[in-house]
């Protein structure tokens, strides 16, 4: 009897962490589309980027997912070896919603000098990315910046400061 409780009890542990593996918590979810889209950033991977931005996008300047998608393909024309960074500060979820507070950098290379596009790691720039579930995955659906970075200084590396 003590051996078919034991046995019952280490199944049901290992059927919940199981259960945990296949189906994460929406704060792991979300965690791991933000990282994709840095990922695929890193790897200017523009398809795998998009594939985390909904395709209703509204960016805090009134960017659309078509200007985003254009925006990163000339960044990812214009430099080389991108780096992109972001440690999470918060992820506030209400319902089918989520608002992830990160602070966030961006460099990248370009005719053999590195230069930072949007802050570094030791003056990180914050974003809020506003996310929205949908039936398999959620998305980003806005973003708001706290010092909102101009266009230029994302698309002109006239503007980008040299990392020294």
């Amino acid at each position: 009897m003590k051996k078919i409780v034991l046995l019952a009890g280490a199944a049901a542990i290992a059927a919940f962490f199981i259960v945990r593996m296949i189906m994460p918590d929406d704060r792991v979810r979300i965690e791991r589309t933000i990282t994709r889209g840095r990922d695929a950033i890193e790897r200017e991977d523009i398809d795998d980027l998009m594939k985390v931005v909904s395709l209703t996008y509204r960016g805090q300047s009134g960017l659309s997912y078509l200007t985003l998608r254009r925006m990163f393909e000339r960044l990812f024309e214009s430099s080389d070896r991108i780096t992109a960074g972001c440690r999470f500060a918060g992820i506030d979820i209400s319902g089918d919603t989520a608002d992830a507070v990160l602070d966030v950098w961006l460099s990248g290379m370009v005719d053999g000098q590195r230069y930072r596009i949007i802050g570094s790691a030791t003056a990180p720039e914050r974003l809020t990315v506003i996310l929205a579930k949908g039936e398999l995955k959620w998305a980003v659906v806005a973003t708001k910046w706290d010092r909102v970075p101009s266009v230029e200084t994302m698309l002109e590396f006239g503007r980008m400061r040299r990392v020294e």
